[in-house]
């Protein structure tokens, strides 16, 4: 009877610790995974947002291509000197791209869903050239008239489909004498 005496009191002493140990072990493991699981779809997300940045910004600079080629042959369009509706603007008209409705009476839509559109604002009308502007027009032998531009700022504005949007400015300008 000593023989079986020690072993049921070795039994009384364990009293459950291991569970506890193992019980903190699967708990951590449990936060490592949801963390694990967070942190890859905000990756996710991220990565997705990017992509509709830079689907916007593709639209905003498609939007300012197409208007650099219209403005390139139709510069002397009478809708630069007073303002109609449409997104042609006179000179010291100064339209805040910020704040303006950019619906079909403040800018032109380029494509069918509206997501790449553009306003052009006239700066200036035949300024000289600033390499010609010392009043030397004659700097390569050649005789002739002072070449001259009008100037023109021109904003691109482009949307993706999931709301993003980017704006792009360009300064562009025409000769209007040859």
């Amino acid at each position: 009877m000593s023989i079986a005496q020690p072993v049921v009191q070795a039994h009384a002493k364990q009293s459950g610790s291991s569970l506890i140990v193992t019980m903190i072990m699967l708990v951590a493991l449990m936060l490592m995974g949801v963390t694990a699981v967070v942190v890859s779809n905000t990756q996710f997300r991220m990565a997705g947002n990017l992509q509709f940045q830079n689907l916007a910004m593709s639209n905003a600079e498609s939007a300012m291509a197409q208007a650099e080629n219209w403005v390139g042959t139709n510069f002397a369009d009478a809708r630069f000197s007073a303002r109609v509706s449409g997104g042609l603007y006179p000179a010291n008209s100064n339209p805040d791209p910020y704040s303006m409705a950019w619906d079909d009476t403040t800018s032109v839509k380029v494509d069918a869903s509206g997501s790449q559109r553009y306003v052009i604002e006239m700066l200036g009308a035949d300024r000289v050239l600033p390499s010609n502007s010392v009043g030397n027009c004659n700097v390569y032998g050649m005789s002739g008239p002072c070449p001259k531009v009008n100037v023109y700022r021109i904003t691109g504005r482009g949307i993706s489909v999931r709301g993003s949007v980017k704006l792009v400015q360009s300064i562009y300008s025409v000769r209007v004498n040859i």
